[in-house]
């Protein structure tokens, strides 16, 4: 599968001289969540994605469309859509596209140690989550599940104006949900952290 920069230049080399201007939006994620419920994995769910979307200008109209499929057909289907698209849109001379010009730094919000760390000292986190819970208060007789969440994204946007951006982020998330019972009464709590 082709990288988001070789994307960038397949969607570029397609758009070029059948559009006035162009912008092009690429995200690739992977997602990982571990849930965990009296001691035992109860549930791993690991997935990846990537997608595009295009929006067009020619003739001062306006044309969108995306694609999750990123084969050269695709892409080249996805160019003919956004295309076949403007011209059933209304024409108007203030649309436009952002330069390089004036925009603010890349945030830099991307951990790369993430994805180095073993999936079982994951599971161990996760475990550690729920003994504590467990442990806070002899009140505390259950916990529903404890939850760790982890999201990693590339992002890229590049436009015929010379705009090119590129974005990477990680996001890493705990979670936990625990039943305490005290003279009668049973109470739900959920508490979640970044």
């Amino acid at each position: 599968m082709m990288d988001i920069e070789q994307m960038n230049d397949r969607i570029e080399a397609i758009v070029e001289g059948r559009a006035d201007s162009f912008e092009a939006f690429l995200l690739k994620t992977s997602t990982l969540s571990i849930e965990v419920k009296d001691r035992r994995l109860e549930t791993l769910k690991q997935a990846r994605s990537m997608g595009a979307c295009l929006r067009t200008i020619h003739n001062n109209r306006l044309g969108f469309s995306y694609s999750f499929r990123l084969n050269p057909d695709s892409l080249r289907t996805m160019v003919d859509n956004a295309l076949q698209g403007a011209r059933g849109t209304d024409p108007d001379q203030a649309y436009g596209f952002p330069g390089e010009n004036g925009l603010t730094p890349t945030l830099r919000i991307y951990d790369h140690s993430i994805e180095n760390i073993p999936r079982q000292k994951k599971l161990d986190i996760v475990r550690t989550l729920e003994n504590s819970t467990r442990s806070f208060s002899r009140s505390v007789k259950r916990v529903r599940k404890a939850t760790y969440s982890e999201y990693i994204m590339d992002a890229s946007v590049t436009n015929s104006l010379g705009l090119r951006r590129n974005g990477r982020s990680t996001i890493i998330s705990l979670s936990v949900m625990a039943v305490a019972e005290e003279r009668g009464d049973s109470q739900m709590g959920w508490e979640s952290d970044f």
